[in-house]
């Protein structure tokens, strides 16, 4: 196990639905205590052997219950006491003998998934995931998480854990860096932010006018930034506080690079989605400002902003209908937001055919 990723884990054996299994390559001597086929005694003789870091002992009997009952709640328990496992070989500085129970674990919350009477809940998706970022497999452990976000079932509490894993995980490989490094990237990014902040554009609505040393700032925040995503280039909120900056000072064409940049690291975050479809809708392609605005609830879909944002983009690309119904769907979830409330009544004057429909940002309907 890697040092600094052990903290991925979602749960351990105790704290997740009793189970077990068996997993390819374990051949462990299956007894455990007096012979029985009942799942119930088998797993609390195994939960009673890993309670006290009698891992091997309770191996069996959790292996012996899985033959005995084989759902996804039996693979769910025997990758969390591989897991466990993996952290206690961890901590006593068997780093191979670790990795090998972390494969171990993975393998057991796979089969979760391959059970007949899955899927499994949620938190499967996180300990799996947590399981492939600890055996440095950054990409299957960003699309297991991707995989949660897009189930129907998944809860606000399961995508919210998600995406505070995602945001961890796109930043991998981290850059090398000595500690010197570190502190420069560091007081760059805040003075970026000093520079930046107190003329960010908020969704996209009016400008303030700029004094000749508020475009200094926002330059000399844009440069702090590149010197930023130089030192990491895996820094998907550098891009977007440049884009930011860009966008303050109307280049739009450059904010929507610098917001693509952040997107192709982090397409997940509901900020890099807006700003990416906003930026979009500037430049007059509402088409591919749907197809963004689309991509972000579908990973963000109790976000009502969000949603505003794509029945915006379906106005601008002549989606009346399909605008109106989202519209009406983020005004329910949010009926005080202002921004929302406007968007509604210009579909509806422009269904109505009482004002042209806008075509691109900024619009003066809008605005």
């Amino acid at each position: 196990m890697v040092e600094g990723k052990a903290v991925v884990s979602g749960c351990g054996v105790f704290a997740i639905l009793l189970a077990a299994s068996n997993t390819p390559g374990a051949t462990p001597p299956l007894t455990c205590g007096p012979k029985t086929t009942v799942v119930k005694d088998l797993l609390d003789r195994g939960i009673d052997h890993a309670k006290n870091g009698r891992f091997a002992q309770a191996e069996p009997c959790f292996l012996l219950a899985r033959e005995q009952n084989a759902g996804f709640q039996q693979w769910i328990n025997l990758g969390s006491l591989y897991w466990d496992w993996a952290k206690e070989r961890h901590v006593a500085g068997k780093e191979d003998e670790s990795k090998r129970r972390l494969a171990q674990s993975a393998a057991a919350f796979e089969g979760a998934f391959k059970a007949k009477d899955g899927p499994p809940p949620a938190l499967a998706h996180h300990l799996l995931a947590g399981d492939y970022f600890n055996l440095d497999q950054v990409d299957k452990a960003i699309a297991e998480l991707e995989k949660l976000l897009l189930r129907s079932d998944a809860q606000p509490e399961d995508r919210k854990r998600a995406h505070e894993m995602l945001d961890r995980f796109v930043r991998e490989p981290v850059a090398p860096s000595s500690e010197k490094a570190t502190a420069e990237h560091n007081a760059l990014v805040q003075e970026g932010i000093g520079l930046i902040s107190p003329h960010l554009v908020v969704a996209g609505r009016v400008r303030k006018p700029l004094s000749a040393a508020d475009k200094a700032d926002l330059k000399k925040g844009i440069d702090r930034y590149r010197r930023v995503v130089a030192l990491d280039p895996r820094n998907w909120s550098g891009y977007w506080m440049m884009g930011k900056a860009q966008e303050a000072l109307g280049d739009e064409r450059t904010a929507y690079e610098s917001f693509k940049r952040a997107a192709a690291i982090h397409p997940y975050h509901p900020d890099v989605a807006r700003e990416e479809s906003l930026a979009l809708l500037h430049l007059g392609r509402a088409s591919e400002g749907v197809v963004v605005a689309q991509r972000s609830v579908k990973y963000n879909p109790e976000d009502p902003g969000l949603l505003a944002n794509l029945a915006l983009a379906q106005l601008l690309n002549g989606e009346l209908a399909t605008a109106e119904a989202n519209a009406a769907k983020a005004q329910a979830a949010a009926p005080d937001d202002k921004v929302t409330q406007k968007l509604v009544q210009v579909i509806a004057d422009v269904k109505a055919g009482n004002r042209p429909r806008p075509k691109k940002l900024p619009s003066p309907d809008l605005d």
